[in-house]
């Protein structure tokens, strides 16, 4: 007969509620572990799918497609379908330098002013001589105007105009000297000398992040036939459905979503088996008495069970408001509470689903402890009396390592618990520390820390094609512009070398249809680097540079394994000859290397290959490019500079070169600069994550010393009603904190910064992400004093309230 026909149904619920009254303190801790946890889960969760969010929705504010000059009319028509978004109108003037102040004029209409959310007092220019200036170019001037006012300028065409000004913009300048200029139509007229009654209309398509480049194409073209606009007027954004494909969700975001949340609650249900472990331990002969009353082996099973679930209950939705509100402030503008809904009823599922494994086993030890055996059962595994030392230190040390030996199941669940958490905080760290995004820059500056490269200026109302580029850039070229750069830097104080390197612009049809790009100059210094590349080819700089040929990397572009070339085939290059007519000449591929399979096995840094290498995966000796091109190739010059006075020289070379619309001075520091802010986000969620676990290896570390701490009581009375004193309790409890803290230590010091090593490894080879290894002292050192003042403050707490209570009491209590 069971214990609820003998009185009620309610009775197991009615004994856990009692059970649970009873032991608050260690209930505290249970509930904080459950709610950390699903905290945590969540968090990632949110996170993961968040961040894909906002990329998307980045995406979908971003046109699609761009209809050139068409007219006001046929733009209102598309904005009206209902299968658009929004459609709005600009029209660019192109670019021009006043002083060392780069002016970008252009006109949009009021809808692309709200998409690229330009703030503004005022109006938008609408016709006439009308102007918005940005206020940054306005202090710039050292001018004082107001909307309605208006000012004398040159926009950069050479000549001052009275302009009225619309209003004033808050757009900073960019780059420290881009200012953008927005300007009525009729300006953008006056400055290209050409018709400015047409726009150009970006358009949003609804639904676009759904679909294929191809799928999207289709409707574009459709849509435009639809109001007579031709094909060659339709542009797509190929850019859009490349980073939409990338930005979504896939199988393997999910799978790795799922092993973090499964890694984070195996960590968390080892810690809550480990309670009720111990609790059980400490119970089991109230278990006895109510077996011996009637309670059968399953209520006792439900008893404990049920405990687990009122405390998951109670964990859990607060575990659900910490980690959603995490979740929102990582990725706010990827917050959509139909994706924080669902990942929360996981988050519910898993919590109750790990909570009730870690109280399985425990549960069942208090169901199967018949009565007998329960009035005498102490908790521990190790029930073999009998010992091969007869002799044993009783001293306080000796005793605190004696008790982690006389339960090793409970003293191995605390350890794993603690050591999991020290392992993936020195992972997590390791790899945080590791990861240098400013090292990409290096591959730009492998020479020097500053540069001074070619431009090309082309001015208001310019051909902007690759045509005309590569025209300009041959005109620069030829005009020796870059000899007398040389001759001015080597004088400059502080200048120790300089390096130049070589491009040329071309256009090319190596993947069957005809793309811009570029061709380096290879120079005789950086072919032995070359020829260790998986190189194949002439195996000398004087054989390859006696045929005419270029040398390919097939490393960098996946393209290439849909069309791959070989040594010996042929593809169309266009480039410009001296007096700036296209020339059209059949290349030869007279040699392949491969630079990133060289980079992934050599773990060579970026900085260490120089750009006749890096910059295009086209090269061709020095010599041979200006025998084909008949001008100097020279693109830039790369300048070391001593350290002391870095500084002075950039300084110097902007004074000199900066108003020139045909030279661009660079940093090494600003590249640096710009790679490590763009980055700043996900260190700040990783930082995020290692407090996480420090949280949680120190809620873990309280819970066992606490709950160690009740259940001996009477223990601890009985050594000390033998002559044990306060000091050797004390003593005693440090002991076993410290074992625990020291192989904590070590797990994660060792293993973490060794697992921190391989994920290192990992992506520095799968994703080519620049790493330098350096092992994470500051976030482990603050780990272990977390540890080590918890460990002192609990020994000292502990003594405490052991003195708290009677001797007496002590030994008397169950």
């Amino acid at each position: 007969m069971g214990l609820d026909i003998n009185n009620n149904r309610n009775v197991i619920k009615n004994i856990t509620k009692k059970d649970l009254h009873k032991n608050r303190s260690l209930n505290l801790f249970t509930c904080m572990t459950v709610a950390l946890s699903v905290a945590l889960v969540l968090t990632f969760l949110l996170y993961g799918f968040g961040s894909a969010k906002e990329k998307l929705r980045r995406l979908e504010e971003r046109p699609q497609v761009t209809y050139e000059q068409i007219t006001q009319e046929q733009l209102e028509q598309i904005r009206k379908r209902p299968d658009i978004r929004w459609a709005g109108g600009s029209l660019s003037a192109g670019s021009a330098k006043v002083g060392t102040a780069r002016l970008v004029v252009f006109y949009q209409d009021a809808v692309m002013a709200e998409i690229n959310d330009l703030k503004y007092k005022g109006e938008l220019p609408d016709e006439g001589m009308e102007l918005m200036l940005p206020q940054d170019y306005l202090d710039r001037l050292n001018m004082e105007a107001a909307a309605g006012d208006t000012v004398s300028l040159d926009l950069g065409d050479g000549q001052i105009r009275d302009y009225v000004l619309s209003g004033i913009s808050e757009a900073p300048s960019k780059g420290g000297g881009i200012y953008r200029i927005v300007a009525s139509q009729d300006v953008i007229g006056m400055l290209t000398g050409q018709s400015s009654e047409k726009v150009d209309a970006a358009v949003d398509m609804k639904n676009a992040a759904d679909m294929s480049l191809a799928e999207a194409t289709e409707k574009a073209a459709r849509i435009g036939a639809e109001y007579g606009i031709q094909e060659d007027q339709i542009q797509m954004a190929e850019s859009f459905f490349n980073q939409a494909s990338v930005s979504r969700i896939g199988i393997f975001t999910i799978v790795m979503l799922a092993a973090v949340a499964v890694l984070i609650l195996l960590s968390a249900g080892i810690v809550i088996k480990n309670i009720f472990y111990i609790s059980v331990a400490g119970k089991v002969r109230e278990y006895g008495q109510l077996r011996t009353i009637g309670a059968t082996q399953r209520q006792v099973h439900r008893l404990v069970t049920r405990e687990g679930m009122v405390l998951a209950a109670r964990g859990i939705p607060f575990g659900l408001v910490l980690g959603g509100l995490m979740g929102y402030i990582l990725v706010p503008k990827g917050w959509e509470w139909k994706t924080a809904l669902l990942c929360g009823i996981v988050c519910v599922l898993f919590g109750f689903a790990g909570v009730r494994l870690a109280v399985r086993k425990p549960a069942r030890i208090a169901a199967k402890t018949s009565p007998i055996e329960a009035a005498h059962y102490t908790g521990y595994t190790d029930r073999n009396t009998g010992t091969k030392n007869l002799m044993r230190s009783l001293n306080p040390s000796h005793l605190g390592v004696l008790n982690l030996k006389r339960s090793k199941k409970k003293t191995a669940m605390t350890m794993c618990s603690l050591v999991l958490a020290g392992i993936l905080l020195g992972t997590i760290c390791t790899f945080v520390v590791s990861y240098k995004p400013e090292q990409v820059a290096l591959s730009q500056f492998p020479n020097g820390e500053l540069q001074v490269s070619l431009t090309v200026d082309q001015g208001y109302g310019a051909d902007t094609s690759q045509s005309s580029r590569m025209k300009n850039m041959a005109e620069l070229q030829k005009s020796g512009l870059m000899t007398e750069v040389k001759e001015q830097v080597q004088k400059i104080d502080g200048v120790m070398q300089i390096r130049p390197w070589y491009l040329v612009e071309i256009k090319q049809d190596i993947f069957q249809e005809e793309k811009e790009g570029s061709i380096n100059g290879l120079e005789e210094q950086d072919f032995e680097l070359l020829k260790q590349m998986n190189y194949e080819g002439p195996q000398t700089y004087e054989e390859l540079n006696e045929q005419m040929g270029v040398i390919l990397e097939v490393g960098s572009n996946s393209r290439l394994k849909e069309h791959p070339i070989h040594i010996g085939d042929t593809f169309h290059m266009t480039y410009c000859d001296p007096s700036g007519q296209e020339v059209v000449v059949e290349m030869p591929v007279i040699a392949t290397y491969n630079q990133i399979l060289w980079q992934q096995a050599n773990k060579v840094d970026y900085g260490e290959i120089p750009l006749s290498i890096m910059g295009s995966m086209l090269l061709m000796p020095v010599s041979r490019l200006e025998q084909l091109t008949g001008t100097d190739s020279t693109y830039g010059i790369e300048i070391a500079a001593d350290p002391a006075k870095t500084q002075t020289v950039e300084k110097t070379l902007t004074e000199l070169y900066a108003e020139s619309g045909n030279l661009n001075v660079m940093s090494k520091q600003e590249s640096m600069d710009a790679y490590r802010e763009t980055m700043e986000p996900m260190k700040i969620v990783l930082n995020v994550l290692a407090a996480f676990l420090i949280i949680f290896g120190i809620i873990n570390l309280i819970n066992t010393k606490l709950t160690n701490l009740y259940s001996r009581r009477r223990e601890i009375a009985v050594l000390q009603s033998v002559g044990m004193t306060k000091r050797q309790v004390s003593k005693m409890l440090s002991r076993e904190s410290t074992v625990y803290t020291a192989v904590t230590i070590a797990f994660t010091v060792i293993v973490g910064s060794l697992m921190g090593y391989g994920l290192q490894y990992a992506m520095e080879n799968a994703l080519m992400v620049p790493m330098d290894y350096m092992f994470p002292v500051i976030p482990v050192l603050l780990y272990v004093a977390a540890l080590l003042g918890v460990q002192f403050t609990l020994s000292a707490y502990g003594t405490r309230m052991l003195a708290r209570q009677p001797l007496v009491e002590r030994i008397r209590q169950e």
